[in-house]
């Protein structure tokens, strides 16, 4: 069961990569609330700067 099915009877809360556009555009169509936004470390071998996105969603 993913994330999206499992909104539908409980609330859910998921962390994604601001650079996953993909992810957050895909959560944010499904009813996905951007609820805060934290640094992240960067461990890619170029080192890109990003931040962790906490998305969140009531049971419906």
């Amino acid at each position: 069961m993913d994330q999206i099915e499992r909104a539908k009877t409980a609330p859910v809360s998921l962390i994604t990569a601001s650079y996953n556009e993909a992810a957050l555009s895909l959560y944010k169509n499904n009813g996905f609330s951007q609820t805060a936004r934290a640094d992240a470390v960067a461990f890619f071998e170029n080192g890109r700067k990003h931040e962790w996105v906490l998305l969140t969603r009531d049971a419906r």
